[in-house]
């Protein structure tokens, strides 16, 4: 199998000596086997993979063979290509390169092979235990949890999630599938698995709110997960529209019912009956709020709420007999003089 040098040490492509020298040393302290689990070959073997990394990279020869064959697109095995370089004809007996033990590369660079012996290691705690929702090792022999890794992490990947405005009214507690790809840490094959991930909504919780899973994405070599980001979205309502914390309404009222007033029923996003008696002459452009009937304060510990709002749209006639408008007419020159 054939792995990302690169992503194993955590650099870019471009990366000098100095720069692998430093990633090297930072993981090669904090992924000594004497900071893992004293009988996890795992461990071990990443702690190889780090050291077999850092000196193909950092040789000038080694690297130029990697480019062309350590990803296993040239029909050749890495593997192989790494023994002829060190026993072959590759090169010649003054540039040809020797890799050493791990153990004995990290006896090189810190001067010491007794990691509690080394004056230029920051102490690193020994990984903790996984989590239930935390994914499995990202190769042979890496740590359990994500937390202290020091390697580049994966850009988020968000999720649009639709939700109706009665849910973002009532707040919920939903369940999701979430299906990624792992890094079996016992053969260092991709493998697909899924998890169901809880979160809750508060009641009034906003349309664009995100909500994260941290590391829950595709599991790469040498890089740290995405986290899933999910994306509320609101979904269209036959009646209201939300704006902000206010609900916003539109009635369609008929003129003799704009003139003499009714009672307007509407069903709230609880389910409750909400009855409006419209006692005042209804104009064009007239607005009703009733107050403390929208939306729930996401952020109020005394259950406030926002207004309704409901915006009127006056229902003309067609058309009208003559014998009619003259009535109207009459009707409301009547209505002008007992206004004044």
């Amino acid at each position: 199998m054939a792995y990302d040098y690169y992503s194993t040490l955590g650099v870019d492509q471009s990366a000098n000596l100095s720069t692998l020298t430093t990633a090297y040393k930072t993981l090669a302290a904090r992924y000594h086997p004497s900071r893992q689990e004293s009988s996890s070959v795992l461990s071990k073997s990443y702690f190889k993979l780090i050291a077999e990394a850092y000196q193909v990279l950092s040789n000038k020869y080694l690297r130029v063979l990697y480019g062309k064959f350590g990803k296993g697109e040239a029909g050749k095995p890495w593997a192989e290509v790494l023994v002829e370089a060190m026993s072959g004809n590759t090169f010649s007996d003054e540039n040809r390169p020797v890799l050493v033990t791990a153990e004995e590369l990290f006896k090189q660079v810190f001067g010491v092979s007794d990691i509690s012996s080394a004056n230029d290691i920051t102490p690193a705690p020994p990984p903790k235990r996984q989590r239930p929702n935390e994914a499995t090792s990202i190769y042979p022999g890496a740590p359990t949890s994500w937390r202290n890794r020091n390697l580049p992490k994966d850009p988020d990947k968000e999720m649009v999630y639709s939700i109706s405005l009665e849910d973002l009214y009532k707040g919920v507690r939903r369940r999701l599938k979430l299906t990624h790809t792992i890094i079996d840490k016992h053969s260092g094959t991709p493998v697909r698995v899924s998890e169901l991930k809880e979160f809750v909504l508060r009641p009034g919780t906003f349309a664009g709110t995100k909500v994260r899973f941290e590391n829950a994405g595709d599991e790469t070599p040498g890089r740290i997960p995405a986290d899933v980001v999910l994306v509320v979205h609101e979904k269209p309502h036959s009646c209201f529209v939300r704006k902000v914390n206010d609900l916003v309404a539109t009635y369609n009222i008929s003129l003799p019912d704009a003139l003499t007033g009714t009672t307007l029923k509407l069903t709230c996003l609880d389910g409750k009956e909400l009855a409006i008696p419209i006692t005042e002459v209804v104009k064009p452009g007239y607005t009703k709020r009733i107050a403390e009937a929208g939306m729930p304060l996401r952020k109020s510990n005394s259950r406030k709420f926002g207004d309704l709002l409901v915006n009127f749209q006056i229902m003309f006639p067609q058309n009208l007999l003559t014998a009619r408008k003259e009535e109207v007419r009459k009707l409301l020159t009547e209505q002008e003089d007992d206004d004044i």
